[in-house]
């Protein structure tokens, strides 16, 4: 039995070899370009400062941290300090498709080599809304609807999003990756952010921090950062099709000695 697993092993393993280096690989991290900030409202995040595309923000790239690189096709890389371009996202519609995060290469601290990360689906946090009596570390959605989770701190709050999708060059087979937004806001609880995004000012002296209300429940608002939000991104590989062809007969092999096996036993 051992050897069968054995040979399993083997034949995956050659179905693997090469893989990534012909894909996207590698942990990305992101910062806001210098000078930027984030808005968020109910239904929206918005990067500022606003790139030279409209609908799009600026991003810098920071693989100095142990263990970051992304490269893709021969020679593909992203560099330290390189800048890129994100979409701003929307929620209702949801924002998805194509173009969601780029780098092009070129131009001072570029890397090699154009890169696109497709956005998938954004899904509910499904979290509870927030409430006044909090605990630090828990965590809840503006009116227990959106995307983006804030989590209560001692100083504040701190705004996540993950998302996902797919990743390429052009050239080679498209990747996953998954990435996860953070930024924060002092002093400000989480039902504090939710009130503001409501529409409804909470007074004192949160009136001065980032947040504005329209006027009326319901009728919106929003609230800025600008704390440096960071996007942590890490890109899989996925096998060829040849390499998913291999993996497969290695398992109809190992299923069919099994098989096999077990019907000498029943006999």
């Amino acid at each position: 039995m051992k050897q069968h697993f054995a040979l399993m092993a083997i034949i995956t393993s050659f179905g693997l070899m090469g893989t990534a280096s012909g894909a996207v690989i590698g942990t990305l991290n992101l910062n806001q370009c210098s000078g930027g900030s984030v808005t968020v409202d109910q239904n929206s995040i918005t990067w500022l400062l606003a790139s030279a595309t409209p609908g799009y923000g600026c991003m810098e790239a920071s693989t100095s941290f142990p263990g970051a690189q992304v490269t893709f096709s021969p020679g593909g890389t992203i560099a330290d300090g390189e800048f890129g371009q994100i979409k701003d996202l929307t929620f209702v519609p949801a924002t998805s498709g194509t173009d969601f995060l780029m780098f092009v290469g070129g131009g001072t601290n570029a890397g090699s080599g154009s890169i696109n990360f497709d956005l998938g689906p954004i899904l509910a946090a499904g979290l509870p809304a927030c409430t006044a009596g909090m605990a630090n570390g828990q965590t809840c959605s503006v009116n227990g609807l959106g995307p983006f989770s804030l989590q209560k701190t001692s100083t504040g709050t701190n705004i996540n999003l993950a998302v996902s999708g797919t990743v390429s060059d052009g050239t080679t087979p498209a990747s996953t990756w998954q990435g996860n937004f953070s930024t924060s806001f002092s002093t400000l609880t989480p039902f504090q952010i939710q009130e503001f995004i409501d529409g409804v000012d909470p007074g004192g002296a949160a009136d001065h921090l980032g947040c504005v209300a329209t006027g009326g429940a319901n009728n919106g608002g929003s609230c800025s950062s600008t704390y440096q939000g960071k996007f942590d991104v890490v890109v899989s590989s996925v096998p060829e099709p040849g390499s998913m062809l291999l993996m497969g007969a290695g398992l109809i092999g190992l299923a069919t000695v099994l098989r096999k096996r077990l019907t000498k036993t029943l006999r």
